[in-house]
């Protein structure tokens, strides 16, 4: 498996870092290896470690702000998950089975189940969780609405619509803009 999925993604930058970035693609993909979601999904998880042992620190809490903030500054207030959040879900319980290997066990091939699971880098070590379903989807989409956050940011706020785009607006019988009801 290690030569094939190096042959199909050698390395492409100096550092083996990211060497095994396309791993969990590549499992699930790739005959022999697309048969066992087991195999995908642990790579996937070992891969979350990675990803959040590399993040970026988030900035620490500044609790003078906190309790100097107004009714107003709360209404504008962003919670965001830490960088080094890295939600996975799988189809096998991949934390039971990666706590057991590092015991030195040898465990059984588990049983399929759908598991919820958050990987982050706590102040002194690595941290892993299981999480229920509806928890672990709303973690998921606040992160994705983070991330369009950011992203729009990026853009300037614009005040009124381009002349085209009311004209196109009118002409379809949608508003031009202004307020919503």
């Amino acid at each position: 498996m290690c030569a094939d999925y190096i042959e199909a993604h050698p390395p492409d930058s100096w550092s083996l870092r990211d060497l095994g970035a396309k791993l969990p693609e590549f499992l699930r993909v790739t005959p022999p290896f697309a048969v066992d979601a087991l195999a995908c999904d642990l790579a996937r998880y070992e891969w979350a470690f990675v990803d959040a042992f590399d993040a970026p620190d988030a900035p620490p809490l500044d609790t003078a702000a906190i309790a100097a903030a107004t009714e107003e500054d709360w209404s504008r207030a962003r919670l965001e998950l830490a960088p080094s959040v890295q939600l996975v879900r799988a189809g096998f319980p991949v934390d039971e089975l990666r706590a057991a290997v590092q015991k030195g066990e040898s465990p059984e091939r588990p049983a399929a189940k759908d598991v919820y699971l958050v990987v982050w880098r706590g102040p002194d070590a690595m941290k892993y969780s299981t999480w229920s379903r509806r928890r672990w989807r709303c973690s998921s989409v606040w992160r994705r609405a983070s991330r369009w956050r950011a992203r729009a940011k990026r853009f300037p706020p614009t005040s009124r619509p381009s002349k085209r785009r009311s004209a196109r607006g009118s002409s379809s019988g949608r508003s031009s803009g202004g307020s919503r009801a």
